[in-house]
């Protein structure tokens, strides 16, 4: 069992991405946007599949997601926040073949096999728990179905964090992340390879992807590390 109480952590962290749902879509989305097509390159849908975005956001992962699966397929995204599926939704005005609802990832109301591939971008250190995430998507995919998921490597390979945290740590030595997930503790085969076959995924594949992060001013990357950020933004205004 962890170490964190996870509802408290549940609302806590629905009521930070309520609050920063605009901020994210504006300014952090960028960041996590240059992982979309390394991920669905992992994953490999074909047209016809039946797509999730499990905590899809404003619906940057779903969008990318639907030109592979077309003609014939479709995409869904899920996110616990309304506010995020309301950015989705307007975000994805007018396109078809994409839908998005409010749902909790792990607890999917969803039929059982429903999916042939499933996507998590960045969302699995923001679940309270992990393991039930994954044994969520597990049960909604198809026989022989496949996940793609990403998560940040160890804290000194993800620069643009480090930056900032350290020097959070050098003015504030006591700030720190609330009772949670570790944000920066999936990012190594050793963590995810037991969640993932404990889940009933076999047969992991990793792969780590670095990309250059250019934004345009500092104030672009400070928008996005503290308005779009909930928990990091929350250390960083504590």
């Amino acid at each position: 069992m962890p170490d964190y109480d996870m509802e408290s952590y549940r609302t806590a962290e629905l009521a930070g991405y309520q609050a920063v749902a605009a901020d994210y879509d504006r300014w952090l989305a960028r960041a996590t946007g240059q992982f979309a097509e390394p991920l669905l390159d992992l994953l490999d849908p074909h047209p016809g599949h039946r797509l999730l975005d499990a905590a899809c956001g404003p619906g940057v992962l779903t969008l990318r997601a639907l030109p592979r699966v077309r003609p014939g397929g479709q995409c869904l995204g899920v996110d616990f926040s309304d506010r995020m599926i309301q950015l989705a939704r307007t975000n994805a005005a007018g396109v078809r073949d994409a839908r998005f609802e409010v749902m909790d990832v792990e607890r999917l109301a969803l039929p059982e096999g429903a999916f042939d591939a499933a996507v998590c971008g960045f969302g699995l250190m923001h679940f309270p728990d992990a393991a039930a995430a994954l044994a969520s998507l597990h049960r909604v995919l198809k026989p022989g179905g496949r996940l793609a998921l990403s998560v940040w490597a160890p804290l000194e390979r993800v620069g643009f964090m480090a930056l900032m945290l350290t020097t959070v740590k050098e003015v504030a030595p006591t700030a720190g992340f609330p009772p949670g997930p570790a944000m920066f503790g999936f990012g190594t085969e050793a963590a995810l390879a037991p969640l993932l076959h404990h889940a009933g995924f076999r047969d992991p594949e990793f792969r780590e992807v670095a990309v250059d992060l250019t934004l345009p001013s500092f104030d672009a990357y400070w928008n996005a590390l503290v308005l779009g950020a909930a928990r990091l933004g929350g250390v960083v205004r504590a």
